[in-house]
């Protein structure tokens, strides 16, 4: 299986724990792919790559230089997966944890999610939501469901139809990398596996470090509570990050 792995130059380690990992794992033909820095990026390129104004619109203090690249370098492999007709393919960043039996359940995501040729994305790893009512579909004992919302990039299965559509509708770069719910919008079908075939690694990373948080009023925390209690009655869950 065509498999991209995100990684920057300077995350040395980062490469060596992963090459390691995949090393082993045949059924993942991997390349590593040069991820973007965002903060190296010259005012030029923002000019001719990202429409900052619309990013900042829509996600506020999200939109920051690190998210610029993660958008970017998803985007570029977008662009290589339609370049070179590329039928399926998982995207990985380099903080990425696949299990032993993974491939087992990508090859049968393959024979069911993507054989149609219909625009489709499977999320492997959490964090998304989905609702337990929903019509959904099974391989072994993993339920595979239509999404509501999700949050990461960091381990994805993508056809060529999706990526095209990405490619087109994402440039030039104004949405966050990972913003799944809208990406439902432009036609294209996402799904995530529960429980999670792949994982990652805790920590904020770059882009996590550098979005200031704003701190909730009571308020606020009440309304995001509510609204859990009430997304969990209709049958709303997350799916977390268990190892």
């Amino acid at each position: 299986m065509k498999t991209y792995i995100i990684n920057m130059p300077k995350d040395k380690q980062k490469r060596v724990t992963i090459e390691h990992m995949f090393s082993v794992r045949p059924f993942y033909e991997y390349e590593f792919f040069r991820a973007i820095e965002g903060n190296r990026l010259t005012s030029e390129e923002i000019d001719e790559k990202v429409d900052f104004k619309a990013l900042k619109e829509r996600y506020g203090a999200g939109a920051t230089l690190p998210a610029v690249g993660c958008s970017l370098s998803h985007w570029s492999i977008y662009y290589d997966i339609s370049k070179n007709n590329i039928p399926t393919a998982i995207i990985f960043e380099d903080d990425a944890i696949i299990n032993d039996y993974s491939e087992k359940y990508i090859m049968e995501l393959q024979q069911t999610v993507f054989h149609q040729h219909k625009p489709a994305i499977v999320l492997l790893t959490p964090l998304f939501a989905y609702n337990v009512h929903s019509t959904h579909f099974n391989i072994g004992n993993h339920k595979i469901y239509k999404i509501i919302g999700g949050w990461m990039a960091s381990g994805y299965m993508i056809n060529l139809q999706a990526a095209t559509i990405l490619k087109n509708r994402l440039w030039p770069i104004q949405y966050v990398a990972d913003d799944w719910k809208e990406f439902q919008k432009f036609g294209i079908e996402i799904y995530g596996i529960v429980p999670h075939v792949t994982s990652y690694y805790d920590g904020k990373g770059e882009i996590g470090q550098s979005v200031k948080r704003h701190k909730l009023t009571s308020a606020e925390r009440f309304r995001i509570w509510r609204g859990n209690a009430i997304g969990y009655i209709k049958g709303e869950r997350l799916s977390k990050k268990k190892w």
